[in-house]
């Protein structure tokens, strides 16, 4: 294969390690055998390739140039940006840490707000003088019938309905829609942004 001798041959002129480059030698023939079984509207689809993780990903030879796991490779072959781990390693041990403050901030919140209930405390103080303070916060929700009847006379009750996606969830997930119907919901959904959330996602221990 000529084209794998040639990707061979980059790869080593940008410096990667024989390691890396005997994975990729031996890996990439099974990629056209890996594609017989997956759908065309999967290869073809348009844009940019996105990875999604499954058990298999722990076998797979393609780890070191997939963007889930290619960093923790570049890291033991040379960090090319040392300063981002170092911030990284920063986010995951204050993470750690906030998941423990928030659960016992949890359970003093209970504790607390029991004693002053039962207690009638409206606040309670701390060895140096500060208060733990109680705000009662008054969630409210508008009462359909009675906003509808101000609104609409005024030709206004259309600006203020909305899809509620929860409840649109829940229709779907129950799975009492016709079956073409469904798909016509799903189908109907459009993004409108791509954002992402930072999750710590703790090392597997091997059992």
């Amino acid at each position: 294969m000529i084209w794998l001798a040639a990707a061979v041959e980059y790869l080593q002129a940008l410096g990667m390690d024989a390691e890396f480059c005997d994975i990729i030698h031996y890996a990439s023939p099974m990629h056209d055998v890996g594609k017989i079984a997956i759908p065309d509207a999967i290869l073809l689809k348009p844009g940019k390739f996105e990875p999604h993780e499954n058990p298999l990903c722990k076998w797979c030879d393609f780890q070191p140039v997939c963007p889930l796991y290619r960093h923790r490779y570049e890291r033991v072959h040379g960090d090319p940006a040392p300063r981002m781990s170092e911030l990284v390693d920063e986010w995951v041990n204050l993470k750690r840490e906030g998941r423990s403050v928030n659960r016992r901030l949890d359970e003093l919140n209970a504790l607390i707000n029991a004693y002053c209930e039962e207690h009638d405390y409206g606040r309670l103080f701390a060895s140096d003088g500060s208060a733990v303070a109680r705000r009662p916060q008054h969630v409210t929700q508008p009462d359909e019938k009675r906003l509808h009847a101000i609104l609409e006379p005024l030709g206004l009750w259309e600006q203020v309905l909305s899809v509620d996606t929860q409840k649109l969830n829940a229709l779907i997930e129950s799975r009492s829609l016709p079956p073409d119907v469904e798909d016509a919901v799903l189908a109907s959904r459009e993004e409108i942004r791509t954002q992402y959330a930072l999750y710590l996602r703790e090392q597997a221990h091997a059992r």
